[in-house]
């Protein structure tokens, strides 16, 4: 019987094949996808928290001069309680005060010349109506022309002086409402340009406090019935206070919105500006006829299908539920809902178009940006 002898090199092959017929299929690891979503609060969101902020005084300024020059006189220091319009620091004037000086005289030679104008024209339509062809009509137009430019003549150096005028009163700078200088920023002698800051200026009669509200909260905002600020130097004195501001636009980074109350009198502590607190927020919904819907983001809708309706992701335990709403209007923080969420529930709010039905996620952190 004859053999076949196989070379070695088909003898490789043919155990490579058999190896890799012989290999148990690689199972695909499933990547879960990280989503940004938000919960949908409820009233006890606002209620069962502190919201951490910082004071803020509802008038307060950097003040700076609107021209450039030397200081002359700081009269102002840290701690001086001024009134609005006092002096609070003067620059060198003199070159603004030349600048008067030129200016009003090239209004008054802007007049002579405009008065001589004008009583010539004057002069020559008087000779014109008494005597006809005694002068010509070239003459008239001419003496007419010369009185329309000297008079834009003085016009322009009208409002020169009046420029000269105001820029040797920039060279002062008036408290523009009663407060407390906190901080000054030039000494006397110094040059200093336009806009540089000189001074701060704050008025404690009237305080602020600001604080940011998440997302998912923000809605509620408007219901807030009673809030009250209670800061860290002195936690046993409240303040009670009433919401001024809501913000409509949202932190990127944060997802939060800032809202603004006004403090209420009280004496027990001194509120600077910058103090650290948190404030205490007491909110009711409105009657039930009045009160209809959710609010929710509007980059949480997405739309299917030629029926156009609207629908949001909800994760139920890191799984994508595709859950259809109805939608009432939109508001000034999003969209609101009528029907199809609860609260509680969290919903996605961004890249809902990249995402499917049953598809495993999980929510990201506050802190996580991709």
């Amino acid at each position: 019987m004859k053999t076949t002898n196989l070379h070695p090199s088909m003898l490789c092959i043919i155990g490579l094949v058999f190896l890799v017929g012989c290999e148990q299929p690689v199972e695909k690891k499933q990547v879960i996808k990280k989503v940004k979503a938000v919960q949908i609060g409820a009233l006890s969101g606002l209620e069962k928290r502190a919201f951490p902020g910082k004071a803020k005084a509802v008038d307060e300024a950097t003040l700076s001069f609107r021209v450039s020059g030397q200081v002359e006189t700081l009269i102002v220091k840290s701690g001086d309680m001024v009134k609005k319009g006092d002096v609070m620091a003067t620059l060198d004037g003199t070159d603004y005060q030349n600048s008067v000086r030129v200016a009003q005289g090239l209004l008054a030679e802007a007049t002579a010349a405009n008065q001589d104008a004008a009583r010539n024209y004057k002069r020559l339509l008087e000779i014109q109506e008494k005597e006809p062809g005694v002068i010509s009509q070239s003459m008239v137009d001419r003496a007419q022309a010369e009185d329309a430019i000297t008079y834009a003549a003085k016009n322009s150096a009208e409002a020169s002086l009046q420029l000269a005028m105001d820029q040797l009163s920039y060279a002062q700078l008036l408290a523009p409402f009663d407060g407390e200088v906190v901080a000054t920023y030039a000494e006397a002698f110094e040059t200093i340009i336009a806009k540089q800051g000189i001074l701060r200026l704050i008025n404690r009669d009237s305080m602020e406090f600001e604080f940011e509200v998440p997302e998912r909260l923000i809605g509620y905002a408007s219901m807030v019935e009673e809030a009250r600020v209670v800061f860290d130097v002195n936690p046993d004195a409240s303040f009670a206070a009433t919401v001024k501001e809501v913000g409509r636009e949202a932190s990127r980074s944060t997802r939060t919105y800032p809202v603004t109350l006004t403090l209420e009198g009280n004496n027990a502590i001194e509120v600077l500006p910058g103090m650290a607190g948190k404030a205490y927020i007491k909110a009711t919904l409105p009657e039930e006829s009045v009160y209809t819907g959710i609010d929710i983001p509007a980059t949480a809708l997405f739309s299917t299908g030629e029926m156009k309706q609207s629908y949001v992701w909800v994760v139920n335990e890191n799984v994508l539920e595709k859950r259809q709403v109805e939608v009432l209007r939109p508001t000034d923080f999003g969209i609101k809902i009528a029907r199809g969420i609860n609260q509680g529930d969290w919903i996605v709010v961004a890249g809902v178009n990249s995402l499917s039905e049953n598809q495993q996620v999980r929510i990201m952190d506050a802190t996580e940006t991709h």
